[in-house]
């Protein structure tokens, strides 16, 4: 179940659906995307399986990401800082995938984007929303601010406002905005209970729902496809679209 779910309900689906969503006339061309921070891969592996004559470019600044990556991919990572790195031709697509609240000029960052773009291109960003439930009902104690087992290591924390602020200062429009993840914080009180009474948590974990299979179900239909059609969950994912200039 596992593999269909990569293909049919993780983040990494709803990136690229929504990137070839804001640029159908790019497809008759060969796409060229830049992942920053693409760590091993995962994310420009998931573009090569969905557009396979696709030109993709990785750059993360940590040695690990290109020495661990998949042997398909490591030819295609770049170790250094792309605010100082050089490419041979500019993208139709960069994506920061969990990547700008760790920066320390987000700000900067973006600009760098601008430059990297082709006109019209498209910038995707995904990051925890400050203003989701979540956040708002656990505070400090948010998963994703604090977690006793390792450092967060977030600079940065956004909602819509903020993002859609950052974009227009580097000259980027926000096309969509929405809003994907645990959809169970939303959900009323008494459906909490029921849920919890039939479903149980797991034991080890302490994660809802005690069987495996049945988690990776709830996973893909819930979390997954109503999340999205909703448009709840705690990360902000903002497809921007660069401005002022013409094809």
């Amino acid at each position: 179940m596992e593999p269909f779910y990569r293909k049919h309900g993780d983040g990494r689906r709803f990136i690229i659906q929504n990137c070839l969503k804001l640029a159908p006339g790019r497809r008759k061309t060969k796409l060229r995307v830049l992942d920053i921070g693409c760590s091993t891969g995962a994310l420009l592996d998931a573009f090569q399986q969905v557009l396979p004559d696709c030109d993709i470019v990785g750059i993360d600044i940590d040695p690990g990401a290109k020495a661990n990556a998949p042997d398909h991919l490591r030819d295609r990572i770049q170790v250094g800082d792309v605010l100082t790195a050089s490419f041979k031709a500019p993208f139709d697509i960069i994506t920061l995938e969990m990547v700008i609240e760790h920066l320390p000029d987000p700000a900067k960052f973006l600009h760098r984007c601008h430059e990297l773009l082709l006109p019209d291109g498209i910038v995707m960003i995904s990051t925890p929303d400050i203003d989701s439930k979540p956040a708002r009902d656990g505070g400090a104690d948010w998963w994703l601010i604090n977690r006793p087992d390792a450092p967060v290591g977030h600079r940065y924390w956004f909602n819509t406002n903020s993002m859609t602020y950052l974009a227009d200062g580097a000259g980027l429009k926000p096309a969509r905005i929405r809003n994907k993840g645990s959809l169970f914080p939303y959900l009323p009180t008494w459906l909490h209970k029921t849920v919890q009474t039939l479903l149980g948590n797991d034991s080890r974990s302490g994660r809802l729902i005690r069987w495996y299979p049945v988690r990776i179900l709830w996973a893909l239909i819930i979390d997954g496809w109503l999340s999205e059609f909703l448009n709840r969950g705690e990360y902000i994912y903002a497809f921007l679209i660069k401005t002022g200039t013409e094809r």
